[in-house]
């Protein structure tokens, strides 16, 4: 099964009297399941691309299809919903909230689903024992590891069961040791069934997926 599609997709971006064109027309597919990389330098367009995958962006023109449904014809409120159900976020700064413990962060996502708490705490245990950090569930993130911030953001990511991991740069903040381990395990988390798509700018991370393209000046290269 497809479960994100690009067709052609274009975007351009008014910058005063000025166009900036970062996707030039590019076209892949992605299947349920993939290890997938998307790799470029800065400014290459992949943050862009990126952008029209985690439904925060529509294109200018062309097809963006997200578990089979057309993004541009969706209204703000659609595509929020579509990102919860669908998608779930990581990201090289973590993006955790400094005034909640760990378990808490985790929750998060079910909060905005309004699932009862006692599911929450249930269900963020859980994703917390898959990542190897139960016994930090009560700390708050500054008195984390990088490795360990990274590894809370993963379990977040993962509590509502996306079908689809988007993660930006997931190991650039990161020493080598410790992104290794962090690769290791999104290939667990794919084993399960879970469609990873890694937006990186790092070639032996973009190599250590199943599939890359390689993204340059808006176009596929």
């Amino acid at each position: 099964m497809t479960v994100v599609e690009l067709e052609n997709v274009k975007k351009i971006y008014s910058m005063g009297d000025a166009e900036v064109h970062a996707l030039k027309g590019i076209s892949f597919k992605v299947e349920q399941g993939e290890f997938f990389s998307i790799m470029g330098p800065s400014g290459s367009g992949k943050s862009t691309c990126m952008n029209m995958i985690g439904c925060l962006d529509t294109p200018t023109s062309g097809i963006v299809k997200i578990d089979g449904k057309e993004t541009s014809r969706m209204t703000e409120t659609e595509l929020a919903v579509l990102r919860n159900k669908t998608i779930g976020f990581v990201f090289q700064q973590y993006h955790l909230i400094p005034s909640m413990t760990v378990i808490e962060n985790v929750m998060l996502p079910l909060k905005y689903k309004r699932t009862d708490r006692k599911d929450r705490l249930a269900l963020a245990k859980a994703a917390l024992e898959k990542v190897g950090l139960s016994e930090r569930e009560n700390h708050r993130p500054n008195e984390l590891s990088g490795g360990q911030k990274q590894r809370v953001a993963i379990a977040r990511a993962i509590i509502a069961e996306p079908k689809i991991i988007l993660a930006d740069e997931p190991t650039g903040a990161l020493d080598t040791n410790t992104g290794i381990q962090v690769m290791d395990l999104f290939h667990e988390i794919n084993k399960t069934g879970t469609t990873i798509i890694i937006v990186t700018h790092d070639p032996r991370i973009g190599e250590s997926t199943e599939r890359v393209i390689k993204i340059l000046d808006g176009l596929l290269c």
